[in-house]
């Protein structure tokens, strides 16, 4: 868990079968999203060239469909299909504009996803995942606004702007 507060960049999904998995298997306050840039600290300047940056990226679409797992503290993702080279290029973007190295302490590399949930064992993320595959989870995605949050050292996240794609 993280000691002081820190800012992401965040696209907050909507949707209510997600959202029922999260609350089952993420006890974290912070609502359903995938994450573009993690973790940094804004200056005020910054807001403003994501803002111009921001403005003139075009809104597209995305599907989640599949699910993943990490090695190391067992976290159960909803992963990113359709688009994904355009996240990802998104996501480069960004940490380029905010003069940023991929610094994330949970990943290795960015992977596009919703994180659904945090195990306790290998066992007990396998067989959620042996249930989740059962059915045909999937679904679109509009990606038309990226929010500015503050996360404090709990998970609570509290937004700071939030910045329209054309």
């Amino acid at each position: 868990m993280q000691k002081e507060n820190i800012h992401a960049l965040l696209v907050f999904i909507k949707n209510k079968e997600v959202n029922l998995i999260r609350k089952r298997f993420d006890k974290r306050p912070i609502k359903t999203h995938l994450t573009l840039v993690y973790p940094f600290q804004p200056k005020n300047i910054i807001i403003k060239k994501l803002q111009k940056f921001l403005k003139s990226q075009s809104s597209f679409e995305i599907s989640f469909e599949g699910f993943g797992k990490s090695k190391k503290d067992y976290y159960l993702y909803f992963l990113v299909n359709k688009n994904k080279d355009k996240l990802l290029r998104l996501h480069k973007e960004l940490y380029k504009l905010l003069g940023l190295k991929f610094n994330n302490f949970d990943m290795l590399k960015y992977i596009p996803h919703i994180s659904l949930g945090i195990f306790d064992s290998k066992e007990a993320i396998d067989k959620e995942l042996k249930k989740l595959n059962k059915k045909d989870y999937k679904f679109n995605y509009l990606i038309d606004e990226v929010s500015l949050v503050t996360l404090g050292y709990d998970w609570k996240s509290k937004s700071i702007k939030n910045f329209k794609l054309k």
